[in-house]
C-alpha cells in the first residue's frame, strides 16, 4: 500500500530545534498550493502506486499557516489522482496558534480525521480542539 505525505514547508518562524526543511511563511506561499496540485496531478504516471491509499499526511513546516480551503483543495486534488481509502487516516500537523475553530470545521468536513500537534503547541490553544476532535 501506498501513502501520500504532503510537505508544507512554511512556519511561522523556524524553531531551534526543529532540523525539517521549513522556512518562514512568505509570498512564496500563495502559489505553492497551485504548484503542488499540479505536481500531484503529474505525478500519478511517474510514481509506483498501490492502491487505495491508507493515508495522507500533511506535515512541515506548520501545514495549518496555509488557509484551511488551500489544504482542502490539495486533499481534493489527491482524492481526484489517488482512490484513497474512504476509511482512511488523514493527518494534518498544526499548532493551535495558527488556525481557527472555522479552519478546523473546514478540515474536519474534508474528511480530516486527525490532528497532530508538535511541541510548538506545547502551553498553546491547544485545549480549543478538543471540541473539535
Amino acid at each position: 500500500m501506498t501513502g501520500v505525505y504532503v510537505h508544507i514547508p512554511y512556519c511561522v518562524r523556524k524553531c531551534a530545534y526543529c532540523d525539517f526543511c521549513s522556512v518562514p511563511r512568505d509570498m512564496t506561499a500563495a502559489e505553492y498550493p497551485d504548484a503542488l496540485c499540479r505536481e500531484i496531478e503529474l505525478s500519478r504516471d511517474r510514481l509506483p502506486y498501490e492502491g487505495p491509499v491508507p493515508s495522507v499526511f500533511f506535515g512541515g513546516g506548520t501545514p495549518t499557516v496555509l488557509p484551511a480551503d488551500d489544504l482542502v483543495r490539495i486533499l481534493d486534488t489527491i482524492r481526484k489522482t489517488y482512490e484513497v481509502r474512504t476509511d482512511g487516516e488523514i493527518t494534518v500537523e498544526c499548532n493551535p496558534g495558527t488556525a481557527s475553530y472555522a479552519d478546523f470545521l473546514k478540515l474536519r468536513a474534508a474528511g480530516v480525521n486527525r490532528l497532530s500537534l508538535g511541541l510548538q503547541s506545547a502551553g498553546t490553544r491547544a485545549s480549543r480542539i478538543s471540541t473539535w476532535i
